[in-house]
């Protein structure tokens, strides 16, 4: 098991390396956070955009607070 944490600070989300399982994949968790985005965007537009662009890699979504997902995927 490997645990390594990334913030990437300036973007819209923080991108965390939980651990590497059995199979060699990587598993993330993304967060979105509405207030975040700049006027005009949408979180429900950006999370959309992400989910197509992983595809079958998405493991679950969580809301957190209302205005903030946690995306949970493996690369």
């Amino acid at each position: 098991m490997l645990f390594i944490v990334s913030f990437h600070s300036g973007e819209i989300s923080i991108v965390i390396s939980i651990l590497i399982d059995n199979m060699g994949m990587i598993h993330k968790i993304r967060y979105f956070e509405a207030k975040k985005l700049s006027q005009g965007v949408f979180l429900q537009d950006e999370v959309n955009e992400f989910l197509a662009e992983k595809g079958e890699n998405i493991i679950s979504i969580h809301p957190v607070m209302g205005d903030a997902l946690l995306v949970h995927y493996k690369e």
